[in-house]
């Protein structure tokens, strides 16, 4: 595949970010030794571990994340048909609410390392698809449009339902950095993400027409009602480098907030298009490439009793693809291969928690 000026640039900012999140390794490493072997540094430390015959201490919590989230792509199929536009299509999978309920864990040991999984699962509540097809010139007079041109041809809209969200994080953390009077500390992680999310399509609602008969219906015309159009899957498998940190300004409260890269993340998408008969079912096309992106997460924990906190703050994940694959499956058999422009997915929203620390 041939790779964007945009899609180089990312990789390039994102390996930036990745190579000082791994100068943060190493940099932690030494410090982390330096911890192990001079135990002067801990002769004032106030913190108290509970684990591990005292030499860890372990939180456990459950958490809500209230989130809204976001999928769209389109790909140029205009190689293998020269009535096709570029893009040639275009799905919108917009306004996806979730409720996630995460169970999480973290290990934080006295010598300077920490192990943090994450698990999450919600229903999508709401949703909207928004799919555009796209004609080139010749596809304009072929299809007789009443627009001249290359433009979109069709736009139709359907209701997102019986949807999921899914995802699991895993993370080792180093010390980098330890403030005075343990009030606060910073950590290199390193890690990775497995993120899947499931749309399912129902009605069609036709919102634009250029080739009324031919090509789509027309506007305003309301087809396939609770029936399902389409199902789209989509998985995101990615590494996690950057860094996390939190310092105490009271006694009870303290701030924290994590800042990771995502400079290698494994796209795989597959599209059912229930409605068509010239396709095949499972999948009917599948897209793939390799992306970036980031974590980003701010919030305050606040402690209630001695070993008894709770948790509130803002997470904000995003993942693209500028430059991939497009595949198509045929009922009849064999397939076709294009380029596919871009492929994004975003998801954000406040978070609400309770820990335990063991």
């Amino acid at each position: 595949m041939d790779c964007s000026r945009n899609n180089v640039n990312g990789f390039v900012v994102a390996g930036v970010i990745s190579l000082v999140g791994l100068m943060f390794v190493c940099r932690s490493l030494v410090l982390v030794d330096a911890v192990m072997a001079n135990e002067s540094l801990n002769r004032n430390e106030k913190i108290v571990y509970r684990s591990m015959g005292g030499k860890a201490n372990i939180d456990v919590g459950l958490a809500s994340w209230l989130s809204q989230g976001r999928s769209n792509f389109s790909h140029d199929a205009s190689t293998l048909s020269s009535l096709l536009g570029n893009p040639t299509s275009a799905l919108d999978y917009k306004d996806m609410w979730s409720n996630i309920v995460e169970l999480n864990a973290q290990l934080v040991h006295k010598k300077g390392f920490s192990l943090k999984g994450q698990i999450g699962y919600g229903a999508i509540t709401d949703g909207t698809l928004i799919d555009d097809d796209f004609v080139s010139a010749s596809g304009a007079t072929f299809y007789g449009t009443s627009v001249n041109g290359p433009h979109r041809i069709s736009r139709t809209e359907s209701d997102v339902s019986d949807s999921y969200v899914f995802y699991l994080n895993g993370d080792v953390g180093l010390l980098f950095y330890r403030f005075a009077g343990n009030k606060g500390l910073l950590n290199a992680v390193l890690g990775f993400q497995y993120w899947r999310e499931k749309y399912v399509a129902r009605s069609v609602r036709q919102l634009e027409c250029t080739s009324v008969g031919t090509f789509c219906r027309a506007a305003g015309t309301e087809s396939f009602v609770g029936t399902k159009a389409i199902t789209n899957t989509v998985l995101w498998t990615s590494l996690r480098v950057g860094g996390e940190g939190a310092i105490t300004f009271w006694d009870r409260l303290t701030l924290e907030g994590e800042a990771i890269a995502l400079p290698l993340a494994w796209l795989k998408n597959e599209d059912i298009h229930h409605l068509r008969t010239d396709l095949r079912g499972s999948p009917s096309f599948k897209m793939s490439g390799l992306g970036y992106g980031f974590n980003l997460e701010g919030g305050v924990r606040l402690r209630i009793f001695d070993q008894f906190f709770i948790h509130g703050g803002y997470r904000y994940w995003w993942l693209t693809v500028q430059d991939g694959d497009w595949e198509n499956f045929p009922a009849s058999g064999g397939g076709s291969t294009a380029n596919l422009n871009e492929f994004r997915t975003f998801r954000h929203g406040a978070t609400f928690g309770i820990s335990y620390r063991f």
